[in-house]
């Protein structure tokens, strides 16, 4: 893995990883240790990385504030999808740090995991995912007209070695044909409890 668009390796800290709120779930967004990101000056909003302890898979995700009950556990919490992306599970670790170099994505490929005969998505995509921030290889969730789905990010133009980039309002997407990917079945990415929402006692019990 090469840190083209990171912080120095030695910016790195290594966390567990723990279920997030059911409201985060599909948003792309991590939450942190409070103690951490205080010791490592991070900002709610920040773009991070994300890698697996080997370094062989990387994602990314929007920083958002921390919980208080999280305060010195060293945890991150991330939904299914993200931890799908890196092929870990709860209470597996992984390297975060804050990424420096960030583009804005002028184009997007992507496939979606199975057949979207939507006329007009590629707008519809543009106004969702606004703010988002993608990488290539990524499934990311897609809810469209009460269809749950999940798009590949195939490439991302301007490339180069940049591997983070920022969605916005004059992104242009390009729908490629459907797909499939390691993780996913029936053309759905694998999702846990807390994705679906409101079962975490049911589960527990």
């Amino acid at each position: 893995m090469t840190n083209d668009s990171t912080s120095n390796p030695a910016d790195f800290v290594s966390l567990k990883v723990t279920e997030t709120n059911p409201k985060f779930v599909g948003k792309g967004m991590a939450l942190i240790d409070p103690n951490v990101v205080e010791e490592l000056q991070f900002t709610t909003g920040d773009v991070i990385e994300i890698s697996t302890s080997s370094g062989k898979k990387k994602t990314f995700a929007l920083l958002w504030s921390g919980q208080p009950e999280d305060y010195g556990l060293r945890i991150i919490r991330i939904d299914g999808y993200t931890r799908n992306n890196l092929g870990i599970g709860i209470d597996d670790h992984v390297k975060v740090c804050k990424v420096q170099n960030i583009k804005k994505a002028e184009q997007v490929v992507v496939s979606p995991t199975e057949e979207l005969n939507i006329v007009g998505i590629e707008e519809y995509l543009t106004g969702i995912l606004e703010g988002r921030v993608v990488s290539r290889g990524d499934i990311i969730p897609l809810n469209i007209m009460g269809r749950k789905t999940g798009l590949i990010i195939n490439s991302v133009m301007p490339s180069g070695t940049t591997a983070a980039y920022t969605i916005h309002k004059d992104t242009e997407f390009i729908l490629s044909s459907s797909s499939s990917k390691a993780g996913t079945k029936s053309g759905i990415p694998r999702v846990s409890y807390e994705d679906i929402g409101g079962l975490r006692n049911e589960v527990q019990r």
